[in-house]
């Protein structure tokens, strides 16, 4: 029933398709269609008038991180009328202070021990004073288990965006909101739950929540079916200094920041009300080498411990290694073993400086760096007695992508003595059929939607 409807869509072959679905249902000369960025866009050129009416979904995770702000201001100032509705008109981010032991090892490097419990690794002096990386960590927050992380705090409401933005006043592009909390209980504010609802018509109660079960609107027990979410899901923020709470209600200040694409927050005590906190940037290169799950990966115990007691009863102080993978840090362990040689194939930039900020913290010698294993000297890969790997691959998308390992190996593998001991040595695969509660729609034809007969979208994802 509008008088006139333009639409932008910037992704060329979305475009293509929706111009097509258009024509299919009849609305081909009803609605203009703009193949460019909206804020390209022009009164005149793109579109006839203002229009008093957005419907937009410029959203991710993280809220802001899709450049909704400068979208949202350009549009207010060059493409709609002072009254206009917006659809979202407004959105609500949430905080929340969380002590995590799990979730804190995903942020940085543990003590590597051995299985009497001797130190075999510590962590780089860099990795202890490094302030982490101020990136958002997304993460079904649903998926993870009530007693692996212990709320500090309510949910606090940490940032309101008005899209609807009544007054000529632009959404700022970067603020700083100081909120003093009152502590549920003791312990280490060692990070930062987040989401965001979106109010959709100002005046109305309809409301989306991208919150966790455990803090939805809806959810009343564990019965409850909150809505599904796959694309927009909960983040973690890491603090860069955790701080310590010693007692049930203890004030202390949460600072929460944002600039036109990203958050990040930190916590102090109440009597720095008045720090400005800038946002912190990783120094010791292990958050720029390695994502938050490659991390944790490092840090697995009960993982760590099985490699630990296979090199601890299988290398001796004439063990010449050859570690295949990317951040092998249990390659340098095996080099505090007591043996006479390692050598890791290390060729990422950030992850080489990383692993040798661990070497010589920890005053390992016998320790060497190739970029490629092509450049290892026949004479030296034929002393080669154990060749050894987590495996970890940078370029890995899948699990099995890690399988790399073998096909490195068939590059020297007719030079190596026949001696030679490889772990893994071997891999098995498996698989299962399995039926989803809410993942299959990914793949289901959306057929119909408001009317609009969709079956050429259906037909383009497919292909």
């Amino acid at each position: 029933g509008a008088d006139t409807v333009t639409a932008c869509e910037a992704f060329i072959p979305m475009a293509n398709c929706a111009e097509r679905i258009f024509t299919a249902n009849g609305f081909g000369n009803k609605v203009r269609l703009v193949k460019k960025r909206s804020t390209e866009m022009r009164i005149g050129v793109d579109m006839p008038q203002r229009a008093n009416l957005l419907v937009a979904e410029l959203l991710d995770t993280e809220l802001i991180g899709e450049g909704a702000i400068s979208i949202y201001n350009h549009a207010h100032d060059e493409l709609l009328t002072d009254d206009v509705v917006c659809i979202p008109s407004k959105a609500t981010c949430y905080a929340q202070v969380i002590q995590s032991p799990l979730a804190s090892q995903w942020n940085t490097m543990k003590i590597v021990a051995d299985l009497d419990g001797n130190i075999l690794l510590n962590p780089p002096k860099d990795v202890l004073q490094c302030k982490g990386d101020a990136a958002v960590h997304d993460i079904q927050l649903s998926q993870l288990s009530l007693e692996h992380f212990l709320p500090l705090t309510k949910p606090a409401e940490i940032f309101e965006f008005d899209f609807n933005r009544k007054s000529k006043t632009p959404v700022p592009v970067q603020r700083q909101q100081l909120l003093e909390m009152i502590a549920l209980q003791p312990g280490s504010t060692d990070l930062i739950f987040y989401w965001w609802d979106i109010s959709m018509y100002s005046g109305d109660n309809l409301v989306l929540s991208c919150a966790p079960y455990w803090a939805h609107p809806d959810y009343k027990s564990r019965n409850d079916v909150i809505p599904w979410r796959d694309h927009w899901m909960q983040a973690i923020y890491y603090i860069p200094k955790p701080q310590h709470i010693s007692i049930t209600g203890e004030k202390f200040v949460l600072s929460c920041n944002h600039d036109e694409y990203s958050l990040w927050f930190d916590v102090h005590s109440s009597q720095k009300l008045d720090e400005s906190i800038s946002r912190h940037a990783c120094t010791c290169n292990l958050h720029l080498a390695y994502p938050r799950s490659r991390i944790g990966q490092m840090n697995q115990s009960v993982r760590n411990k099985k490699f630990l007691n296979y090199l601890e009863n299988n290398l001796t102080k004439d063990s010449q290694v050859l570690c295949l993978g990317d951040g092998c840090v249990l390659g340098l362990a095996a080099a505090k073993m007591g043996v006479a040689s390692v050598v890791m194939s290390e060729n990422h930039y950030f992850s080489k400086r990383f692993m040798e900020s661990v070497v010589k913290n920890n005053d390992i010698e016998n320790v060497q760096f190739i970029e490629n294993i092509s450049t290892l000297p026949e004479s030296k890969i034929s002393q080669l007695t154990h060749i050894f790997g987590e495996p970890y691959f940078f370029n890995a998308i899948l699990p099995w992508d890690n399988f790399q390992f073998g096909n490195l190996l068939e590059n020297i593998i007719e030079k190596l003595p026949p001696t030679v001991k490889i772990t893994p040595h071997s891999a098995k695969m498996f698989a299962v059929p399995v039926q989803f509660t809410d993942l299959h729609k990914i793949r289901t034809p959306v057929q119909q939607c408001e009317g609009f007969d969709l079956k050429l979208f259906d037909r383009m994802i497919k292909v």
